[in-house]
């Protein structure tokens, strides 16, 4: 690859996808010049990956050890979720006040797991971009990284998350839209232990969990 500020935004997206998608498990390690090599890249532009999402919240900085992707207990995911919460009911009941409220297209009948993490996400942003303002939305953002992997755990623990989803997208800009918001974030949190159990059961279950270029590294 090219030029550095190429590289240095092929490794944060690779880096933050792997802890998004769970390759890089919660609490795994990240090596600069491990990951340098694995994706053929300088390691400078990768120290520089691993400080941004460092700083963004998604990695952990320990000093004189490394990087690490930020655990996730039980605790961890109740407090995430209480503040998506925040943030999503927040942002439905601004935009109440909208006139014109941009419909999603339905995805009814969705049952593979990553289809329906993405949705959610999906969903979700919608929700919050009805009344957020940009540093609420970069607030959101920076959560929905850290939730990403148990998005993709709940379709596991949750039998209806697909109707819920729908009925939630179904809500934008209504007078719902809150209420449906703050059940889905209650609901979640008092499901956070077999949610994490099941992330737990997922990671395990993946060889070369801490490649984020997928090359079977070990660390």
């Amino acid at each position: 690859m090219g030029r550095l500020s190429d590289q240095f935004h092929f490794a944060v997206t690779m880096i933050r996808n792997g802890v998004r998608d769970g390759a890089t498990a919660p609490g795994e390690r990240l090596v600069a010049n491990d990951i340098a090599l694995a994706l053929k890249l300088s390691p400078t532009p990768v120290r520089q990956a691993l400080a941004l999402l460092s700083g963004a919240g998604l990695l952990e900085a320990r000093p004189g050890v490394g990087y690490f992707a930020r655990a996730l207990g039980v605790e961890d995911l109740e407090d995430l979720y209480g503040a998506s919460q925040l943030l999503l009911v927040a942002g439905a009941k601004l935009g109440l006040s909208r006139r014109a409220v941009t419909p999603l297209t339905p995805a009814p009948g969705l049952s593979d797991p990553a289809a329906l993490a993405q949705r959610a996400e999906e969903v979700l942003r919608a929700l919050m971009q009805e009344g957020a303002s940009p540093v609420l939305m970069e607030t959101f953002a920076m959560i929905s990284d850290r939730l990403a992997i148990a998005r993709q755990a709940e379709p596991y623990i949750i039998d209806d998350a697909a109707n819920e989803l729908e009925q939630l997208a179904a809500a934008i800009g209504q007078a719902q839209a809150p209420h449906l918001a703050l059940r889905y974030f209650d609901r979640r949190r008092r499901m956070a232990r077999p949610i994490i159990q099941q992330i737990r059961r997922a990671v395990a279950a993946r060889p070369a969990l801490n490649d984020p270029g997928g090359s079977g590294r070990s660390g």
